[in-house]
């Protein structure tokens, strides 16, 4: 219960509700993560320790946009997010300006929108989102070209306006 006059808190700057993570590793089905639950509060330190094996990568990789849950729903700053690279690369028809590395948003209708951060062309790999609620802004931080190890590369959106520049973004 909320005290009359009192702001209530603000959402978790990190969720995971009953988070699960499975992989198929040579038929065999590997639990990575099994219904893991956190919430981290905005100026919290938190530390996640663990024996090996246990999934703490699993979920800093899932906490990092680098990999995403089988099962369950992770909020980043009040809002579910992912950012993925497709495979369009490796397709033979592929075109320049085809859709590489999409930042995915789970909007109040429930429907995923995309939106698109970098292209076949600009030949971007890894993909690393940031979210800054203070200023309101994502940051998709990305290597190219791709499989090189090349250089870090950033753009920047408004969260009101998931809108990002085309081309390959600013050097780091």
């Amino acid at each position: 219960m909320i005290p009359i006059g009192a702001a209530p808190a603000p959402p978790p700057i990190v969720a995971l509700d009953r988070v699960s993570r499975t992989y198929a590793m040579d038929g065999v089905r590997v639990e990575a993560l099994r219904d893991v639950s956190l919430a981290v509060a905005p100026g919290e330190f938190v530390a996640i320790i663990g024996p090996s094996g246990s999934g703490k990568s699993t979920m800093m990789n899932i906490i990092g946009c680098l990999d995403r849950p089988s099962a369950g729903a992770y909020r980043l700053a009040g809002t579910p997010v992912a950012v993925v690279k497709t495979s369009r690369n490796d397709a033979p028809n592929s075109k320049p300006d085809d859709p590489l590395i999409v930042l995915l948003v789970l909007n109040r209708e429930v429907v995923w929108e995309q939106h698109v951060v970098g292209t076949v062309g600009d030949e971007p790999t890894r993909p690393l989102l940031m979210i800054d609620t203070d200023h309101r802004e994502a940051h998709v931080f990305f290597s190219a070209p791709c499989c090189s190890g090349g250089t870090i590369y950033t753009k920047t959106a408004s969260l009101d306006d998931l809108q990002f520049d085309a081309g390959v973004g600013n050097p780091v």
